[in-house]
């Protein structure tokens, strides 16, 4: 029998509980790119060989490796995955890195049933054709820059909200910014636990937003003098807010929210002008805001395809399939791949915090269909995105992996 580490990790995964895990794949493609023993060396693991922890490591990574395996042999796909720094990592650890959380907050209502993946929505929404095909902010110092990592601290939401400021900062014309990440999760106020419990459990860029207005944002190097790098650590006294309200939003009739800075603030001198966030599951907004005003922070429903991508287009199959919102980006740009087995593919791209080893140089691309107002569904998890306390128990999500839905942006 299984110890129980083993047990559960294997059980968590769907694999047998019991007998050796195969890396062989029918056919002559999709071999693993290395065994266990050569990824312990590789990624610098401690594992030893012959502990309960080396035998449930290797079981996850054999899973996963073998999963990998499978999808690159599939003719269809428009991605390949890889073996990456995350393969030996437990579904209970990966979800950490969409900031997954296990409570449920809400009104109390009764539980709601599973909705379809996809549901149609008709209406308008196919986005102005006077916009090009290919767009982006990829040349920017903040895009270009190596992708933060958020490693097992759900903080997805600071590292988004950061570079979102930045890249909008350096449009603007501000120069060497390297604004500290750590400072929004240590000391961002969440009392409503919106997103989450707060820190590494979990919050929104609208906190984080509200937080740079109230206290202002140390550069990087200036944090780690106070507080050094660890991702848990307090906030000094000094960079507490006793708030989590700076300013008063302004609705829009089309659905958006504004805040303006006032002057003599801590976010007005860092040049902050206020934040917006956008009209929910409007895609014409997205694209007009993106491409005039620089990249934004976008919530997305993330799933398993996301830890093991590689390069390429992931289709919808690689999104939540219950249009849970869980994981924050930053949307820097879209375009079309030309040439692939379905023709030409338009799609979104975004600047993920798993570190520079993910993806495309820490950046994906994930399919933009062309009615995104059209693919739709039920979140019936909102907290995990960002829903606070006693708010709905289900809201409506649009967008390929939901990125229609919560989109906030800072102005400088």
């Amino acid at each position: 029998m299984a110890p129980p580490g083993l047990q559960a990790a294997l059980l968590a995964l769907g694999a047998p509980v019991a007998g050796a895990l195969s890396l062989e794949v029918r056919g002559d493609c999709g071999s693993p790119s290395m065994d266990f023993a050569a990824y312990v060396e590789t990624y610098g693991r401690s594992y030893q060989v012959g502990t309960e922890e080396y035998m449930m490591r290797q079981v996850v990574f054999e899973t996963r490796a073998a999963r990998i395996a499978s999808h690159n042999c599939d003719p269809a796909v428009l991605h390949r995955a890889e073996i990456n720094h995350l393969t030996d990592w437990t579904p209970q650890e990966l979800a950490t890195l969409r900031g997954h959380k296990m409570t449920r907050r809400g009104g109390g209502g009764a539980a709601l049933g599973s909705t379809p993946f996809l549901l149609a929505k008709r209406g308008k929404g196919a986005v102005h054709k006077t916009m090009p095909e290919d767009f982006g902010w990829g040349h920017l110092e903040a895009i270009k820059a190596n992708s933060s990592d958020q490693g097992t601290c759900g903080s997805c939401w600071a590292h988004a909200s950061r570079l979102s400021m930045q890249a909008r900062a350096e449009i603007k014309g501000l120069k060497k910014i390297q604004w500290a990440t750590n400072q929004l999760i240590a000391c961002t106020p969440n009392p409503k636990h919106c997103g989450g419990e707060g820190g590494c459990d979990g919050a929104t860029a609208e906190l984080a937003f509200e937080y740079v207005i109230n206290k202002g944002l140390m550069q990087a190097g200036e944090w780690r003098k106070s507080a050094g790098e660890n991702q848990t650590a307090k906030c000094p006294k000094g960079m507490k807010a006793s708030t989590e309200v700076a300013t008063r939003g302004i609705l829009g009739a089309d659905g958006s929210e504004t805040h303006r800075v006032k002057e003599k603030t801590a976010g007005h001198a860092l040049g902050m002008r206020g934040w917006m966030k956008l009209p929910e599951n409007k895609e014409e907004m997205i694209v007009k805001e993106l491409y005039n005003n620089g990249p934004v922070y976008v919530a997305v429903a993330a799933g398993d395809g996301w830890f093991d991508y590689k390069s390429g287009v992931m289709t919808e199959d690689s999104c939540d399939r219950d249009f849970v919102v869980n994981h924050a980006v930053v949307l820097f740009a879209w375009g079309v791949k030309r040439k692939t087995v379905r023709g030409p593919v338009k799609y979104w791209q975004i600047k993920n915090s798993w570190g520079p080893q993910w993806g495309e140089q820490g950046t994906g691309r994930f399919i933009r269909s062309d009615n995104e107002e059209s693919v739709c569904g039920y979140d019936e998890d909102p907290q995990q995105g960002s829903g606070c306390d006693n708010g709905p128990d289900r809201v409506w999500v649009c967008g390929t992996c939901g990125i229609l839905y919560d989109v906030v942006v800072p102005h400088f």
